[in-house]
């Protein structure tokens, strides 16, 4: 275990660094450049062999093309379909490490909020009670190709509170005199400069630190009872789950908090951005702090489920995620993101058959980049409930953006 840890961590090390020296070296490159697209496996089509069939299967792997698809259904959200507008849809191309063709999937993500009530409010503290409905998942052209073969419904019951993250408390008079000391000048500063020199001025930085230093720091919480059910794609293994969990999350706003200085897992990235100029600062994001999220669920495997597990009735799970995003570099004005995620699922006191298969244990590590124009490219690792093979996959997808 030790030694998959450090190969992950050093594959981690390896991207990030990576990702630098192409960004620095792609002075003038388009993003498609960047990133080999891998040939698609296509349906299973009766399509004849020969010159003409070979013609046809390149026809249709361009309609196919994931940036096409994504384009059209935003186009279909924007124009003829707002009611789609909840329903998030990524196509992607996923291929494994082995270096076959690649699969056409697509990454789906919907939610609702049935109904949302604010329980307190007091000074920078907000209470808020809502109840909502989620699925997500993702489906593959060839599900027997679907490395992340799981879906998951889920009907939630949210208890959230934040605090802090306002203006620190000053008497009206204070209020004022800070005001026209020190944000009015640089204000006037700021608008006597060229749209181009904006962004590299110390004189922006000065007035974000100026606003930033009069917030506090922000923390989020999220208690949350769910059932939902969870599938493979084809929903030939199902089982219920029931249970709780806790979200929490931190945001440091103020730049010259000594907190920001603990955001560790920011801090590689800090040096990437400084030496691709993207920062002029080597310190971490505030903001970019990882989240965590920390649950016990009561599992209620079906009848298919339990004879593959070779053992009938329920069992609890503990699962632990973490999440983290921050800006890496910065490419024609705007901010190229590292997302990354862990999940961790683990069965209680599982029985030692349960054990020796290898399905008393889950865990799944995502690390994305996403691209100004709307490429993006991610590298996944690990294996997910109803999935019994550990997989290395590379992913390639477009997200397209409309103003």
């Amino acid at each position: 275990m030790m030694t998959r840890d450090r190969s992950r961590c050093a594959l981690l090390v390896l991207l990030v660094l990576l990702v630098a020296t192409t960004i620095v070296r792609a002075d003038g490159v388009s993003d498609d450049k960047l990133i080999e697209k891998p040939e698609l496996a296509l349906f299973p089509l009766p399509i004849p062999p020969g010159d003409k069939g070979d013609q046809l299967k390149a026809e249709i792997r361009k309609l196919l093309e994931p940036e096409k698809l994504n384009g059209y259904y935003q186009r279909l959200k924007e124009g003829p379909a707002p009611f789609l507008a909840p329903l998030n849809l990524n196509f992607t191309a996923l291929q494994l490490q082995d270096g076959g063709p690649a699969v056409l999937a697509v990454d789906y993500d919907w939610q609702t909020t049935l109904q949302q009530n604010t329980v307190g409010a007091s000074g920078g503290s907000l209470t808020h009670l809502k109840g909502t409905i989620k699925a997500k998942g993702t489906a593959a052209a060839q599900p027997d190709m679907n490395p992340r073969n799981l879906i998951e419904s889920s009907f939630n019951v949210h208890l959230q509170r934040s605090t802090g993250g306002v203006l620190q408390t000053r008497t009206p008079a204070e209020q004022r005199a800070y005001i026209a000391d020190v944000i009015n000048p640089l204000i006037e500063d700021l608008s006597e400069l060229s749209t181009d020199s904006l962004l590299a001025s110390p004189k922006l930085a000065a007035f974000l630190n100026a606003i930033s230093s009069q917030m506090s720091t922000q923390w989020f919480w999220d208690l949350s009872a769910h059932a939902g059910l969870e599938a493979d794609q084809r929903f030939e293994r199902k089982q219920w789950v029931y249970g709780l969990q806790l979200g929490l999350a931190m945001r440091v706003w103020n730049r010259q908090s000594m907190a920001v200085k603990w955001n560790l897992a920011d801090w590689p990235l800090a040096l990437v951005r400084r030496l691709t100029g993207a920062s002029t600062s080597f310190e971490p994001v505030g903001s970019a702090f990882p989240s965590i999220i920390v649950g016990i669920d009561q599992v209620d495997p079906d009848e298919a489920e339990a004879e593959l597990r070779g053992e009938h009735g329920t069992y609890g799970r503990w699962k632990v995620e973490l999440l983290y995003k921050s800006p890496l570099a910065n490419m024609d004005g705007e901010d190229i993101f590292l997302e990354m995620g862990w999940r961790y699922f683990k069965e209680i006191a599982a029985a030692d058959g349960i054990r020796n298969a290898g399905m008393d244990e889950y865990s799944y590590f995502v690390a994305t980049l996403a691209t100004p124009s709307g490429v993006y490219a991610s590298f996944s690792d690990g294996k997910l409930p109803m999935n019994q093979s550990e997989d290395q996959v590379y992913e390639l997808g477009f997200k397209a953006k409309f103003r």
